[in-house]
């Protein structure tokens, strides 16, 4: 009798996150040893952030969603949802009964999902362990490591940062970043149509804005977007902007981007499909805010970004980026520096940290190999897991 498929779920939640695993999800879907199943939950699902379901069905099957029907930005309202989160993959995952879950990041609803499996004796698989990404992502991070089984890390020493945490050595691969695959490749958006798409002038340049709360201090959220934005309308002849994601803190960055949705040159959008993302990378002259994709993406298209306060502070990163205060004055400056062709110039020779556009290939190779059973699932106490003599 034939072994059936070893059953792959990859829950995602957040539309940068999903465009990252959509290499892995097509090479799982492509192999016939192996079933994708996806769900989706969290901003997929929420007309706020876009409702990005849409996006997700245009690419792959979805098996599942999970609402996490969140009301508002407060801690409280976030904290509910992640509740929800957790009772409505355990349903989930009851139904479709996976061999193993994927799992991207440092976000929340990953953690939430990742207690969910463990509890339900399924063996998780984490992406971009060992990253640091500053505020409460990190705390989220760490743990989402130790209640993972497998650790796929973007660095060498992001895997030496899984290691450190007693993690055994054959659990840990370094991959690179998943992100990377597709630029590399070229599978995005194209200049001319993207800039069509969005109605960008070819002769002006061109920023991308894409700022989230700082989930250490939400109640500045608001003052730190229009810092951002009143810097940017002072630099630059045209910008797009985009929405934040769903933390705490979220609704002062909406209402500081909705205060310049009439002011002549500024682009706003809810949400913005992940190929044409790529794209609209691709053409940028300068990025602008606080997302990580300034830090991992950027780089590989020789974009300079000007990453406002403290979100992903102590993050690894390339010559690319530019960290400066959520202040109007602090972030001109780093605009000016950045807009400039010097700056730029001085890029085109510097290494990118990040892989070389392989990741998924291997991410999909242990997926497919790794041995099922209790010793993926079963891990040892940390210290156990650390040799006698070893230094942290």
């Amino acid at each position: 009798m034939p072994t059936p498929p070893r059953k792959i779920c990859i829950s995602t939640g957040k539309r940068g996150g999903f465009g990252a695993l959509l290499p892995v999800m097509r090479m799982i879907d492509g192999d016939p040893s192996l079933e994708l199943q996806v769900i989706v939950t969290d901003m997929h699902l929420n007309e706020t952030f876009g409702y990005t379901v849409q996006e997700v069905q245009r690419y792959v099957r979805i098996a599942e969603q999970v609402s996490m029907d969140q009301k508002g930005d407060s801690a409280r309202d976030r904290a509910g949802a992640l509740g929800r989160c957790m009772d409505g993959m355990a349903a989930a995952l009851d139904r479709l009964r996976p061999d193993i879950v994927v799992l991207l990041g440092d976000r929340s609803e990953t953690l939430a999902t990742a207690f969910t499996c463990v509890e339900m004796g399924i063996p998780l698989a984490h992406i971009q362990a060992g990253d640091q990404s500053g505020g409460l992502d990190d705390i989220h991070r760490a743990a989402i490591t130790k209640l993972s089984h497998l650790h796929f890390s973007q660095t060498e020493h992001q895997a030496k940062r899984v290691l450190a945490l007693g993690e055994e050595p054959w659990r840990v691969t370094v991959s690179g970043a998943p992100y990377i695959d597709r630029i590399v490749a070229q599978q995005f958006t194209d200049a001319a149509t993207v800039r069509n798409q969005f109605n960008l002038d070819p002769s002006a340049p061109m920023f991308v804005v894409l700022q989230h709360s700082d989930t250490y201090e939400p109640q500045n959220s608001y003052a730190a977007m229009r810092a951002t934005l009143e810097a940017t309308q002072s630099v630059a002849a045209q910008a797009l902007v985009c929405y934040p994601c769903s933390d705490q803190g979220y609704a002062g960055v909406i209402r500081a981007i909705e205060e310049f949705k009439d002011e002549r040159g500024f682009l706003i959008q809810q949400n913005v499909d992940s190929v044409d993302f790529l794209g609209l990378l691709a053409i940028a002259n300068v990025m602008v805010g606080n997302s990580s994709s300034a830090i991992i993406e950027a780089p590989y298209f020789n974009l300079p970004a000007v990453n406002v306060g403290n979100r992903q502070r102590g993050r690894e990163r390339g010559a690319n980026v530019i960290d400066v205060k959520p202040t109007r004055e602090a972030i001109v400056s780093g605009l000016r520096k950045a807009a400039s062709h010097e700056f730029r110039d001085w890029l085109q020779k510097q290494p990118r940290p990040f892989g070389d556009g392989t990741a998924s290939d291997k991410i999909v190779e242990v997926l497919r190999a790794v041995t099922m059973g209790p010793k993926l699932f079963e891990k040892p106490q940390l210290a156990t897991a650390i040799r006698e003599g070893d230094n942290l």
